[in-house]
């Protein structure tokens, strides 16, 4: 079986994205601690790839996305929301980026073919 085809998600306008995370500190002996990137549904453009995509934060919402305390609800709903597809761009890229030793802008190339 071959495996999935990869792609290169990127912001319509070059910018990068921030994604929704959860960290918490780990003990004094032992730091580092965990952390969780969380997902949404996908968008229009994600959805023919993937059942979800990473949760962006558009940079409008940054500051409420790392304020501490509580959210209301309202504000709570609106960040769960994917990023409009008009903002994202996507190609197919070669497989060799499931491979660690393959590192470098080529890896962001458009593929020849859907499995090159």
């Amino acid at each position: 079986a071959k495996p999935p085809q990869p792609f290169y998600f990127r912001h319509r306008e070059g910018r990068l994205f921030a994604l929704a995370g959860l960290w918490r500190p780990g003990p004094p002996a032992a730091p580092g601690g965990a952390c969780v990137l969380l997902t949404t549904e996908p968008n229009s453009l994600v959805k023919p790839i993937h059942d979800r995509m990473p949760l962006i934060v558009p940079p409008d919402q940054h500051s409420l996305w790392l304020a501490l305390g509580p959210l209301d609800p309202a504000a709570q709903r609106g960040l769960l929301d994917p990023l409009a597809a008009s903002l994202m761009t996507a190609h197919p890229v070669s497989t060799a980026v499931n491979d660690a030793r393959h590192d470098g802008a080529g890896c962001l190339e458009p593929a020849r073919t859907l499995f090159d």
